[in-house]
């Protein structure tokens, strides 16, 4: 006799073996899911760990804009003190980084020119004025450089260039160092600064140290080697726990915009295109340098464009980040584009091939 279909143990054994697939398949799915959950959430850690450096490189500066501010009480020392240290992270003490913020890198170029102007001044007035700057510039003068060279008001002139002083300068690089030893965060800001002097198609270079006391609102200037090039080899470390009031030692906290800032990269950039293109060469973008060749090629090319380089005012912007340098698009008022690659204040590339 014929039996049709299949037996009650060959259908418990294909309901048993669809179990098993339906099992494996939900495992495979699961562990498919997992992997995916896994990946997904490494790569937002390390989004986040990025943003979180990125934040915290500017966290110090905020802090102390806030201290400036007065949006913290400036006598509650404890409470900056605490603010700070939930804040700032360590590795941001105790050696010298580049300078983000535009405000005390143009605050600190202020103090500079107002030294510089004083010395100016001094070498343009009769000498029975002499003492009135004299002592504005002695005031402003570090009390290490004093001591280091035993200045006083009678041997001054001695340390000053009379002959040939410099009444503008632009600051090109500038490293800040704060100190903090155990749990204790020093209020002396220290800057090691390279500035450029342009005067009568001539360049010089001047170095120096700027201590900012962020609770006195008070400045002191040291100058220092000017052949010196590399500013990671200036010594911040100077014991310094104050800057008194002294009535011609005293800054406010530049307000600036990032327009006035890429303004200012663009003025200076048209100024070494000018008088210095080989200078001006080097602040090209890479790609650029390439693609124009030699400085020889880029000075013909001035040439041939002197209408574009005659009054560059930028007239609109656009910010886009790119592995953490930020790039600007300019427009100036004729349209030529600018595109500026920033990693600190000054230290720019631009590209003007568009």
């Amino acid at each position: 006799m014929f039996k049709y279909g299949i037996n009650h143990d060959e259908r418990k054994e294909n309901v048993e073996k669809l179990r098993y697939y339906k099992e494996l398949k939900i495992i495979v799915f699961f562990i498919i899911f997992l992997i995916l959950l896994i990946f997904v959430s490494l790569i937002i850690i390390i989004k986040n760990n990025n943003k979180k450096e990125d934040e915290d490189i500017t966290m110090k500066r905020k802090v102390l804009e806030n201290i400036e501010n007065k949006t913290i009480e400036k006598n509650s020392i404890k409470e900056i003190e605490i603010y700070e240290e939930e804040e700032i992270p360590d590795y941001m003490f105790n050696q010298k980084v580049d300078v983000t913020n535009e405000k005390y890198f143009y605050t600190v170029q202020e103090c500079i020119k107002t030294y510089l102007n004083n010395i100016y001044d001094l070498s343009k007035v009769k000498s029975k004025f002499e003492d009135v700057w004299l002592k504005k510039i002695y005031n402003e003068l570090s009390e290490n450089y004093i001591k280091k060279n035993n200045i006083n008001l009678k041997n001054l002139k001695e340390f000053l260039d009379l002959e040939n002083p410099y009444s503008n300068v632009t600051v090109v690089g500038l490293l800040e160092y704060q100190k903090k030893e155990n749990e204790n965060i020093e209020r002396i800001l220290r800057y090691a600064v390279h500035t450029v002097c342009i005067q009568n198609k001539e360049i010089e270079y001047l170095n120096f140290i700027v201590y900012l006391d962020y609770e006195n609102l008070t400045f002191a200037i040291e100058p220092i080697d000017n052949t010196i090039m590399d500013l990671n080899t200036v010594d911040l470390s100077e014991n310094l726990s104050e800057i008194k009031k002294n009535g011609d030692n005293e800054y406010n906290l530049m307000q600036i915009s990032r327009k006035e800032v890429l303004d200012k990269y663009i003025s200076y950039f048209n100024r070494l295109v000018k008088d210095f293109p080989e200078i001006a060469f080097e602040y090209l973008d890479e790609k650029e340098k390439n693609q124009i060749g030699s400085i020889e090629d880029f000075k013909k090319y001035i040439n041939s464009n002197k209408q574009r380089f005659k009054n560059i005012q930028i007239s609109k912007f656009n910010m886009e980040g790119e592995n953490g340098t930020e790039i600007y698009s300019c427009y100036d008022s004729n349209g030529y584009l600018y595109k500026i690659k920033e990693k600190a204040i000054m230290q720019f590339k631009i590209s003007i091939l568009n």
